[in-house]
């Protein structure tokens, strides 16, 4: 299965699903230009949801990581959500999961959000 995925933007927080496999920096190129976009439009909640994520490589890590970086130097929110599988692996033993806040779903990362708003 190639890599997709798709930003879904409500108000002030914005969600990324990734489906796939992440295994290029050729992957990330668009999706690291619309998450530039959300953070230039005041965005402040970025919800990564990695459910439908299959596999990634450490070209995918060092994507998130740029992600997370960005998001704090713009003053925004980055989280994830939906771990499982190979994915959840690889975070484990990268530490990804010591670094970056996590939850089991969108929904469930959201309600977080807004409720220590």
């Amino acid at each position: 299965m190639s890599f997709n995925y798709s930003i879904n933007q409500q108000d002030n927080s914005a969600v990324v699903s990734l489906s796939g496999r992440l295994l290029t920096d050729s992957d990330t190129q668009h999706m690291s230009e619309g998450i530039a976009h959300l953070l230039n439009d005041s965005v402040t909640l970025i919800v990564m949801d990695l459910t439908q994520l299959e596999h990634c490589n450490s070209s995918g890590l060092g994507f998130i990581i740029r992600t997370l970086t960005r998001a704090r130097i713009n003053q925004a929110e980055f989280v994830i959500s939906g771990v499982n599988g190979s994915v959840a692996k690889l975070f484990e033993i990268s530490k990804i999961d010591n670094i970056i806040s996590m939850y089991n779903n969108q929904e469930e990362a959201l309600l977080h959000f807004t409720k220590n708003k």
